[in-house]
């Protein structure tokens, strides 16, 4: 499933999910701005102030995003195997990263009648969708692919989108979550317990692959104002991560044990997947 997730890194991704899947075509990509811009460091600082104020009732604040960065996605199909690929870019950069830990204070988004959803990835998601995606899904998800697997997959924020989508694509009944396989690498905290609860209950399917002491899956924290939680089988490695390496699969989605047991991090094991730079490696067509 790697170089499904790699190929959204790519201009091209036909070339990576080829790897996996032969006789695959990309039916379209989407790219769209997911935020907007606040150009200077005063402007940072000036949005944690004004929440702060709201905090005490002085001011009501309700901020824009802090950077600007985009949000990519691509969908394929291979009518061969009879599997359709949806594949989500990840984090961008430094800047993109921030923008998402610093909108912590923005809260969560009510998802229908099942838990709440992580605000920056919930806007995302809906630009994603509304910038043309969600014609796209319709498209592939009909009555001639009844039969087919649809195979979700993503790093990082490319990981937190997948989860979002694949609970927009049942709730919204455009595909059993029976036949739906997710797995993502490095993914962020999503949703709160409720949601992650609903989740649990309806995807037989859900694998979330940590490598190491990437730091990444453990934001953000499932304690505080905003408490979010983890949901899927969580599959960690948690020393080297090669294809033979030995990992370990977690009974507990988002228990105090596996991944959450490590103090210390290194963001480079969130860069490095199977001792791969995925998003340099999708760049250059997953050679």
């Amino acid at each position: 499933m790697l170089p499904i997730a790699a190929a959204a890194y790519s201009e091209n991704p036909l070339a990576c999910v080829k790897k996996v899947l032969p006789n695959v075509r990309i039916v379209n990509t989407y790219s769209v701005k997911c935020s907007t811009e606040t150009e200077t460091f005063i402007g940072i600082t000036s949005s944690w102030i004004a929440y702060f104020l709201d905090q005490i009732h002085i001011i009501d604040y309700n901020s824009g995003p802090i950077f600007s960065s985009n949000c990519h996605a691509y969908i394929g199909i291979d009518d061969v195997e009879k599997v359709i690929t949806m594949g989500f870019r990840g984090t961008i950069g430094i800047f993109q990263l921030l923008e998402q830990l610093l909108q912590y204070h923005r809260g969560l988004k009510p998802f229908f009648n099942h838990g709440k959803i992580y605000e920056y990835f919930y806007n995302a998601f809906h630009l994603l969708w509304n910038g043309g995606m969600e014609k796209g899904v319709r498209e592939v998800l009909g009555p001639e692919t009844q039969d087919y697997e649809l195979w979700i997959t993503g790093l990082s924020l490319g990981g937190a989108l997948a989860t979002v989508t694949s609970s927009y694509i049942a709730h919204l009944d455009l595909f059993p979550p029976s036949r739906i396989k997710l797995i993502t690498f490095g993914q962020p905290r999503v949703s709160d317990y409720d949601h992650s609860a609903w989740r649990e209950s309806i995807f037989p399917y859900s694998f979330r692959v940590i490598n190491g002491r990437d730091p990444i899956p453990h934001l953000p924290p499932k304690i505080g104002p905003f408490a979010l939680f983890h949901d899927g089988t969580e599959i960690w490695y948690p020393a080297e991560m090669w294809k033979l390496s030995n990992y370990k699969m977690c009974a507990e989605a988002d228990g105090d044990y596996c991944s959450n047991s490590v103090l210390l991090y290194n963001i480079m094991d969130h860069i490095f997947y199977f001792e791969i730079d995925v998003g340099e490696w999708g760049k250059l067509e997953c050679k």
